[in-house]
């Protein structure tokens, strides 16, 4: 289900390895005569991109999770709420709808689970 070109969160796999590949990829295109070129991606909100709803949905029908389990992982997820404080002046507090809370040893599962 995942691409053999995702290096993130994947065991034996490095950032490392994708340089690695990346670069083995430049010179063999520039040694047949091809111009090379590459796009980097900045992925480091991309936890802050998982939609629950899709999440449950992939994890029930491709992971067969479901029943307590699921609804576990649903009220973790729910009625999170955000906002920011800059010098004193407090944001409007606003439900959070998508993205998995970082710092916890689920956000990688979770985010690897959806992009399976």
């Amino acid at each position: 289900m995942l691409s053999s070109h995702q290096y993130g969160f994947r065991m034996g796999l490095s950032t490392t390895m994708a340089i690695y590949d990346m670069e083995e990829n430049i010179l063999e295109n520039l040694d047949k005569g091809f111009l090379a070129c590459t796009i980097f991606c900045d992925l480091s909100k991309a936890f802050d991109t998982v939609d629950h709803d899709m999440l449950q949905l992939k994890l029930d029908n491709f992971f067969g999770i479901r029943g307590l389990p699921l609804k576990l992982l649903a009220s973790y997820l729910q009625g999170r709420q955000q906002y920011t404080v800059i010098d004193g002046c407090t944001s409007p507090t606003l439900n959070i709808t998508q993205g998995v809370p970082q710092g916890s040893s689920l956000a990688p599962c979770c985010f690897c689970s959806l992009y399976k």
